[in-house]
């Protein structure tokens, strides 16, 4: 598994992205930071005059997207275009097709001539040239193989392709779109290890989308992350970049280059019994302002204590607007107050009170993971994303149900 030294190809550069979102951001007036991040990676191609890009996965933040997003995408492409960089991407779960249409925004970039897009191939083969509408493309002598985000069939598509891809004295890589090893959660399109360890064995660079921050697993698939943070949460801590990848004599050296992003901070105020709601607010304003280091960050500030007046009475929308003033581009408050005068906390981050109410659920039917209150969210973003599917989580659900009767 691995490169090997006797293979061609040497003298090779590439970098890979993915998880671009381009288009995110309308609620909170951060579409340009996606749109600044992408033409910085494509300003970052050229300048190391890469050989070729590899976009995997999610290019777009959704299926259905506006002309902006579509300009903010033809420039960073186009950028690559006039510099004789070629890309080649393939379709994440974020911009494939609606079901109701034959094609995506992705096959219009391709027809554009802006990037090439690796499809899947129709009928039973999964290894069929880019010329005939399929998922294999050359650059060099680098072999690009590409699968778009398969969700529930990820592993049944992958282990086929696996039977399917030819041996090559040159270099390839193989495109997917899912996490894998370690990363497993309530992903429909999830590997196992053995399975990477099998593509391994054909390629010497598996390039992966899909989850936001970077990763790496057995030294041969690589995940490079968002670039630009789309959840606030993702920007604190864990690296995310891009990953510039260069054969030459010694073999394949990787290194993961961050691109600059939106920075976003974390802060807490603590408040007590003694304090009025006049005073309240003012600590926490304090706090906020303690947290704040530099105008346009994102913060996430969590508001805990114990308090003698109801937290309800609090001004969060002047709190909001003081924010406004620091110059604070995005705003989190985490809520976490005990009221000295009544039987429980208040906790007003709905996030947080949906995951105490699923893991009392979860223990009054005997169990007791965090991994199951995690699967359970993903489930529920998964039916607001897509209402049409229940057929997939279903088999998804039933896919856990015997991993964990296996592990029993």
């Amino acid at each position: 598994m691995g490169y090997n030294r006797s293979k061609g190809g040497t003298g090779m550069r590439f970098l890979h992205c993915g998880d671009l979102h381009i288009g995110a951001g309308r609620g909170d007036g951060r579409e340009e930071d996606f749109a600044t991040a992408f033409l910085e990676v494509a300003a970052l191609a050229v300048d190391r005059q890469v050989d070729f890009v590899l976009i995997a996965g999610d290019l777009f933040d959704r299926r259905e997207i506006n002309p902006q997003a579509l300009g903010q995408a033809s420039r960073g492409l186009g950028l690559l275009r006039r510099a004789g960089i070629p890309a080649y991407a393939i379709e994440g779960n974020h911009d494939k097709a609606l079901y109701v249409d034959r094609e995506s925004w992705m096959d219009y970039l391709d027809r554009e001539g802006l990037l090439h897009l690796l499809r899947r191939p129709e009928g039973e083969r999964l290894y069929l040239s880019y010329e005939e509408g399929g998922n294999v493309a050359y650059c060099g002598k680098t072999r690009i193989v590409g699968l778009p985000y398969a969700g529930t069939r990820t592993r049944e598509l992958v282990e086929r392709l696996t039977e399917e891809i030819p041996s090559y004295d040159g270099f390839t890589i193989v495109m997917l779109h899912c996490p894998v090893g370690s990363q497993m959660a309530m992903d429909n399109a999830y590997l196992p290890s053995q399975v990477v360890e099998a593509l391994g064995e054909k390629a010497e660079y598996i390039a992966l989308g899909h989850i936001h921050t970077a990763y790496r697993h057995l030294d041969i698939a690589y995940n490079p992350g968002a670039p630009e943070s789309v959840r606030l949460e993702e920007g604190i801590g864990g690296e995310k970049g891009v990953y510039l990848g260069e054969v030459g004599p010694e073999g394949l050296r990787v290194e993961l280059i961050p691109i600059r992003r939106r920075t976003a901070v974390r802060g807490e105020a603590l408040l007590t019994p003694y304090m009025d709601v006049p005073g309240a607010e003012t600590a926490i304003k304090r706090a906020l302002a303690e947290t704040v280091q530099e105008a346009g960050a994102l913060v996430c500030l969590r508001v805990r204590g114990e308090v003698s007046f109801d937290p309800a009475h609090l001004d969060l929308l002047d709190v909001r607007a003081y924010g406004r003033e620091l110059g604070i581009k995005m705003l989190d408050l985490q809520i976490r107050l005990q009221n000295r005068d009544s039987l429980g906390s208040v906790a007003m981050d709905m996030e947080e009170l949906e995951r105490e109410v699923l893991s009392t659920l979860w223990r009054e039917k005997g169990f007791e993971e965090e991994r199951l209150v995690e699967m359970t969210l993903q489930l529920k973003e998964r039916i607001l994303e897509d209402r049409n599917a229940y057929a997939e989580i279903a088999q998804d659900v039933e896919r856990f149900a015997m991993e964990r009767r296996e592990q029993a």
